[in-house]
């Protein structure tokens, strides 16, 4: 698949695309990160349940098409629905209109849905510059091989690129820390992962896969809410903040809320759990003890409707289930299901004798659920306990901000897609 010559060095001014299950990154090659962040999740409308007297936009008719012209960027005509997805449309409560994830378990599943995207992408985000540009996508090392064809003759047939590539996520992230030899733990929305990297090669033998992950702590919320009797009210369904007394505010509701879909509604909801995670999760640095929870910090945190959630030491065992899937949690259940320093543990084992030695001097953390707080030092010492090679010092290498750890895998493709000849021509694809 290689192409020596073809695209190369400062000639090339790829477009990366970096879809992952949290948000959907796109930019250009050569820059340290993304020019857009796309929400992973759309709205729809079915056709037929579309307005007729209604003109729908299907991106010839904007003059000026802009990210940054909501009223231009509000809806995208495909073949079977019309699709919203702009992050402030779909903030918007529209009756009808469904919630759907952009990917399912990191792949893409509907193809309409896709090419409508792929053509607000150009549009929208790069202006209709993109002719005579090749294209970069990134993928999970689980991608199916179908998956990975129709995309490549989507882009070759459909949108006539001249040059396309997939690249894996582990060997871009192992490239944006300066480390082609590593083991890389990915830890995302849709679960977390663990890939040896050799020389910028993924050993995909040696991966292994859970769905510990930041949509399994939010479930984890939803099931703590709901034994505390705590509903959500999104703030969709809020009209105003009012002060009453000395620095008490009270909600004022909408006399008549919305009539949305479930879909969207728990769409609503779980943007807020989302914050919830972020704000109150903390790791312990050592395993958690029963014995040690009237010692832990408490946290509040302030619902849309201005009620206060208070926890006790939940947030702690939220958070342990990563490391301890069978810690008795709030939820009274142990789960079978191993846990993060395992898969990287079980990675380590599976790769070749020589190599074992090498990969835990450079452990490489990164996506949203590494940013908890307290997980770089629990994941190291959890790990160290595991590491009977006494003359072996494991080190770990973790971005320091949510953003630079959410698009690691972005950085790497713009660093090869500067550097690297190897894309794959349209004349190769047709050959």
């Amino acid at each position: 698949m290689l192409v020596a010559g073809a695209y190369s060095g400062d000639d090339v001014n790829a477009l990366i695309f970096d879809p992952g299950s949290s948000t959907f990154r796109v930019g250009y090659s050569g820059e340290p990160y993304p020019k857009y962040y796309l929400p992973s999740v759309f709205g729809y409308l079915p056709n037929e349940e579309l307005p007729s007297h209604r003109g729908i936009r299907n991106g010839a008719a904007c003059p000026l098409p802009t990210l940054h012209r909501p009223s231009e960027a509000q809806r995208y005509q495909g073949k079977e629905a019309q699709y919203y997805f702009h992050p402030n449309s779909l903030c918007v409560p529209r009756e009808r209109m469904e919630m759907k994830p952009l990917l399912e378990d990191g792949m893409i599943d509907d193809w309409d849905m896709f090419e409508t995207l792929m053509r607000y992408c150009f549009q929208f985000c790069f202006f209709d510059q993109q002719e005579g540009k090749p294209i970069f996508f990134t993928e999970p090392f689980w991608n199916y091989r179908d998956k990975r064809e129709t995309l490549t003759e989507l882009m070759f047939e459909t949108f006539g690129v001249p040059a396309f590539y997939l690249g894996k996520t582990a060997p871009l992230v192992a490239f944006s820390f300066g480390q082609p030899t590593a083991l890389v733990v990915d830890s995302g929305s849709s679960g977390t992962s663990a890939v040896a990297v050799y020389d910028g090669i993924p050993l995909l033998k040696s991966t292994v896969h859970t769905p510990l992950g930041g949509d399994f702590l939010n479930d984890s919320f939803v099931e703590l809410l709901e034994s505390l009797h705590v509903d959500i009210i999104p703030s969709y369904m809020l009209f105003r903040k009012e002060l009453s007394g000395q620095n008490n505010f009270r909600v004022c509701m909408k006399r008549t809320p919305p009539k949305v879909t479930r879909s969207y509604h728990d769409n609503a909801v779980k943007m807020v759990i989302e914050d919830l995670k972020c704000t109150v999760l903390r790791l312990h640095e050592r395993p958690l003890r029963v014995s040690a929870m009237a010692t832990l910090p408490k946290a509040d945190y302030e619902l849309p409707d201005t009620r206060t959630l208070r926890l006790k030491n939940e947030h702690f065992q939220i958070a342990e289930s990563l490391f301890q899937p069978f810690y008795p949690s709030v939820f009274g259940k142990d789960l079978p299901l191993q846990s993060i320093t395992g898969i990287a543990w079980e990675c380590l084992n599976s790769v070749d004798i020589e190599l074992r030695p090498v990969l835990p001097k450079h452990l490489l953390l990164t996506g949203g659920t590494t940013m908890i707080r307290g997980f770089e030092r629990r994941f190291l010492y959890d790990f160290s306990t595991r590491c009977f090679m006494p003359e072996v010092r494991v080190r770990t290498h973790h971005m320091p901000s949510f953003l630079d750890s959410t698009t690691a895998a972005f950085v790497g493709a713009s660093i090869v897609t500067s550097l690297a000849s190897f894309w794959v021509p349209k004349r190769r694809e047709q050959s």
